[in-house]
C-alpha cells in the first residue's frame, strides 16, 4: 500500500464532500433585544465555507495478519480534522450525516477503499443576527482503510 496516495485519497474524498455538502444560513426571528428563540434555516439559503483547513492527525497499527514476520504492522486507522469558517452562522446537519460514507479502491493508483465516519464536531456561533462573524466548525473523522 503506497500511503503517500492513501493521504490524497482522503484529502480528495473530504474535500469532495465538503464541496458537495448544503450549508444552510441559520437567522432568528427579531432583532437586538428582541431577538425571539426561534430559529430559521433557510434552505433557500445555501452558504460556501470561507475557509478550509484540513489534515491528518493519528495512525493507529495493529500487527500484520502476514505472519511471516512479527515486526510488521498494518494500519488500521487515521485521525483527520477539518476546520471550516463561514461569513454567516449555518446549519450543520446535512453535511454531518452526509460525511459518513465509503470510499472504493482506486486499483489505479494502488490505493485501498476506505470508511469516513464523523468521530466529533465543534462549533463556534456568532451572536443572534450578528452579520460581522460566521459559524466556526472542527470536525474530527476516523478514516479505516480497507484491508
Amino acid at each position: 500500500m503506497a500511503d503517500t496516495f492513501l493521504k490524497s485519497a482522503i484529502h480528495n474524498a473530504l474535500m469532495a464532500a465538503v464541496r458537495a455538502a448544503k450549508f444552510y444560513k441559520v437567522t432568528y426571528d427579531g432583532d437586538g433585544e428582541n431577538v425571539k428563540m426561534v430559529t430559521r434555516v433557510h434552505t433557500e439559503d445555501e452558504i460556501r465555507p470561507a475557509s478550509i483547513e484540513m489534515n491528518e492527525t493519528k495512525s493507529t497499527f495493529t500487527p500484520s495478519e502476514d505472519r511471516r514476520t512479527t515486526i510488521k504492522r498494518r494500519r488500521t486507522s487515521l485521525s483527520w480534522v477539518i476546520e471550516m469558517t463561514f461569513d454567516h452562522q449555518v446549519a450543520m446537519e446535512a453535511f454531518e450525516d452526509a460525511l459518513t460514507r465509503t470510499i472504493d479502491a482506486d486499483a489505479v493508483n494502488n490505493v485501498p477503499g476506505f470508511h469516513i465516519a464523523l468521530i466529533d464536531t465543534e462549533y463556534v456561533h456568532p451572536p443572534r443576527n450578528d452579520p460581522e462573524t460566521g459559524t466556526w466548525a472542527h470536525l474530527v473523522v476516523e478514516v479505516e482503510p480497507q484491508p
